[in-house]
């Protein structure tokens, strides 16, 4: 069995970052581009792995995260 790192996992091209970024695509008509989104799912990774791990929800991973992507499209 080949186990991956929480960096694969997150930033490979079928990983977390990209299945939401196929989901989540009207951030980028609010001047998100895919890089920067990558970067910030890549920064949230310890929440990320808190939910793999069972410690948190779908719904509070995904909260927290929006959250980080406001704040970062805001202070652009």
């Amino acid at each position: 069995m080949e186990s991956a790192t929480i960096d694969e996992i997150i930033e490979k091209e079928d990983g977390i970052a990209a299945w939401l970024w196929e989901r989540w695509r009207v951030l980028e008509s609010a001047g998100l581009d895919r890089a920067r989104f990558f970067t910030i799912v890549a920064q949230y990774k310890r929440e990320i792995w808190l939910w793999l791990m069972g410690e948190r929800t779908w719904a509070q991973c995904c909260s927290g995260l929006i959250g980080r992507i406001d704040r970062r499209i805001a202070g652009s």
